[in-house]
C-alpha cells in the first residue's frame, strides 16, 4: 500500500513545486486542503526558519497521524542586515504589498544581494523521525517585476534574479527553478534522507539502448545533484514491486521519451556501480531495443533534453559512469553495430 504524504501547506505555489519535486517518490502525496477536515494553523512564533518548519511538521503530523513535510522560508537582503528574514511571509497581508515595502527600502540603494533559504522538515510520526534540510540560493532583488507566462509569478519571485540563470525566478519553469532554488534544494536533500535514512539498498535499471536508422537515443539527466546533473544516459529505471523486468523498462522508456519500444537482445554484460554517499548499489541491466510508435518528447521532472546520436558522437559525450561503461565494452559495442549497420 503506496503510503500518503502530507506536504503541510496552503500556498499552491509551494505546492507545486515541491510535488514536482517529490513525484518519482513511493508516496501519494496531499495538500491541506486535501484533508477531510479543516485544521487551524499553527501559531509560527519561532525565531528560525528551522524552529518553523520543525512545529509544522509535528503540528500537522500530530493532527493527522500522516508523514508530514513541511518547510519555512526566509530571505535576507544584506544591505537591510537580513530583513526581512524568517518573517518574510508576515510582513505584509499580500505579494504585492510585500514586494512594494522590499522596494521602498532597497530605493536608492546599488547594493541589493539576497539570499533565498528554505528549511524543510520531514516528521514521521510511528517512528518519531525528524530529519531538516537546508537550502539556500543566492540573488539579487531587482527593482522592476520580471515575468514569463505561464511561470511562478508568486512572493517574491517577479523580483529574485538569479545571476547564474540570468532569469528571475518568474522567469523560470518548475523544473528549471527546482534545480536552482532553495526550496528544491532543501527538498531533493528530504529525498536523498529518506533513502539513506531507512537502509541499503539494492536497485536494478533496466535501460534500453534503442536503436533508430544507425543512431542511438540518449537522454540528459536533470538532477540537483551536480556529479549527475546534465550528464547522458539512456532511458530506463527501476524496477517497481510486482513488476517483471522487461515491463518495468517498457514503462520507463514511454514515461521518459513517449516511445514504445520492442526488445531485440540483451547487453552482453550487467553493469553495477556502489553509491556509499547516497546508501545504494545500482544494477543495470542493458537492452537493445528499436522504436515502434511514438515522437520522443521528455519527462521533464527527470530530464532535460533528448538527441538521437550516432555511436561516435555518443562516446564523446558527457555520460553516467555506468552508461560510460557500456559505449567503452568491445564485445558490447560489437553486438551494438550490427544493429546499426542492419
Amino acid at each position: 500500500m503506496i503510503k500518503k504524504l502530507l506536504i503541510a501547506t496552503t500556498n499552491e505555489g509551494k505546492f507545486k513545486e515541491m510535488s514536482h519535486e517529490l513525484a518519482d517518490t513511493p508516496f501519494k502525496i496531499i495538500s491541506i486542503k486535501d484533508l477531510d477536515k479543516k485544521i487551524p494553523e499553527p501559531i509560527e512564533n519561532q525565531p528560525t526558519i528551522e524552529g518553523n518548519a520543525e512545529l509544522k511538521a509535528r503540528y500537522y503530523s500530530r493532527k493527522t497521524g500522516l508523514p508530514t513535510l513541511a518547510d519555512d522560508t526566509g530571505l535576507f537582503i544584506k544591505a537591510l542586515k537580513d530583513w526581512p528574514g524568517v518573517k518574510c511571509a508576515r510582513i505584509a497581508d499580500n505579494d504585492e504589498d510585500r514586494n512594494r515595502l522590499v522596494q521602498e527600502k532597497l530605493k536608492g540603494r546599488s547594493r541589493r544581494q539576497a539570499v533565498f533559504k528554505t528549511a524543510a522538515c520531514f516528521f514521521e510520526p510511528k517512528e518519531n523521525i525528524c530529519f531538516t534540510a537546508i537550502g539556500q540560493t543566492e540573488g539579487i532583488i531587482i527593482d522592476r517585476p520580471r515575468v514569463k507566462s505561464g511561470c511562478l509569478t508568486w512572493g517574491y519571485n517577479p523580483f529574485f534574479y538569479v545571476p547564474t540563470a540570468k532569469k528571475t525566478y518568474a522567469q523560470m519553469s518548475v523544473s528549471e527553478k527546482n534545480l536552482l532554488s532553495h526550496r528544491g534544494k532543501a527538498t531533493t536533500k528530504i529525498k536523498f534522507f529518506w533513502g539513506k535514512y531507512y537502509r541499503f539498498r539494492q536497485l536494478i535499471a533496466p535501460v534500453a539502448v534503442i536503436v533508430r536508422q544507425g543512431k542511438i537515443l540518449m537522454i540528459k539527466r536533470r538532477d540537483s545533484r551536480s556529479e549527475y546533473n546534465d550528464k547522458w544516459e539512456f532511458p530506463g529505471g527501476l524496477i517497481d514491486n510486482g513488476e517483471t523486468v522487461i515491463q518495468s523498462l517498457k514503462r520507463e522508456v514511454l514515461e521518459e521519451t513517449n516511445l514504445k519500444i520492442k526488445i531485440l537482445e540483451p547487453w552482453p554484460n550487467i553493469l553495477s556501480e556502489t553509491r556509499s554517499s547516497y546508501n545504494y548499489q545500482v544494477f543495470l541491466l542493458p537492452f537493445i531495443a528499436q522504436s515502434l510508435t511514438g515522437t520522443v518528447k521528455i519527462s521533464e521532472n527527470e530530464n532535460s533534453e533528448a538527441r538521437w546520436f550516432s555511436l561516435k558522437q555518443a562516446q564523446k559525450m558527457p555520460l553516467l559512469s555506468l552508461n560510460r561503461q557500456m559505449m567503452k565494452d568491445k564485445q558490447s559495442i560489437e553486438l551494438l553495430k550490427k544493429y546499426l549497420t542492419s
